[in-house]
């Protein structure tokens, strides 16, 4: 699709990007947007007037900072200090009606999720892994959390438990495509893991038998040196010198 953004009569954003739809925020896209993708048609145009989300849980400041995403690659470092204040700040949070403790964690869900993101964009895949298991631990089925991490586990090589991820991930939304994609990535990685390792240890063995048979034949050399020379040597005749 072709975005064109605009703020008071300025343009501040125009760009082609291509995203299966449902996962817009992974590549900066207001979720606005992608769910007016579900009811498009090709080739339609739209005009969509999305307006400010504020939280109504924490202060205005922070809530300019709360909505926050890279909207240029090499921005995630600095998208990982501002969501890294916004969960500071919501974790400092006491006192909170029911009504406002569940805003406050819907908050901190969404926080974590962006930050896992950002980290699976710098490759800092444990820290990702870290941030989608406090996401899961406010949200269990959270589907881009247990998504996210699977990514993480299987750039970490932790193919199983990646697999895991993903099949929770169908668990929760059968339809996901992505998921069903990852799952045989995950099996062909543990094939060849399991083949290289197989491999490998074919090649320790077959070098510890080459040892222990050059190390038999030295051995068989040396007796069948000493017997030689015992034969030499031979008893001695009475009487000779």
């Amino acid at each position: 699709v072709h975005l064109e953004g605009f703020c008071g009569g300025t343009r501040f954003d125009c760009k082609d990007v291509k995203f299966v739809v449902g996962e817009g925020e992974d590549h900066d896209i207001p979720i606005g947007i992608d769910k007016a993708l579900e009811k498009m048609q090709r080739g339609e145009h739209c005009v969509l007037y999305l307006g400010p989300r504020r939280p109504s849980v924490v202060g205005a400041g922070s809530s300019s900072l709360f909505f926050f995403a890279p909207s240029q690659e090499g921005k995630y470092l600095q998208a990982v200090i501002q969501y890294g204040k916004i969960v500071s700040w919501l974790e400092m949070e006491y006192g909170l009606s029911e009504k406002e403790s569940k805003a406050s964690d819907s908050f901190l869900l969404a926080a974590f999720l962006n930050l896992a993101m950002c980290y699976l964009k710098l490759r800092e895949y444990a820290k990702a892994v870290e941030c989608c298991d406090k996401a899961l631990g406010l949200d269990q089925d959270n589907e881009k959390g247990l998504y996210r991490r699977g990514e993480a586990r299987l750039l970490m090589n932790e193919f199983e438990l990646a697999k895991c991820d993903f099949q929770k991930v169908l668990e929760v939304n059968p339809q996901n495509k992505a998921a069903k994609s990852q799952i045989s990535v995950c099996q062909k990685k543990t094939k060849e893991h399991n083949e290289r390792d197989r491999r490998i240890y074919a090649n320790m063995f077959t070098k510890f038998a080459e040892r222990d048979a050059k190390e038999a034949a030295s051995k068989t050399g040396v007796e069948k040196a000493v017997e030689k020379a015992a034969c030499e040597k031979g008893p001695k005749t009475p009487g000779a010198e």
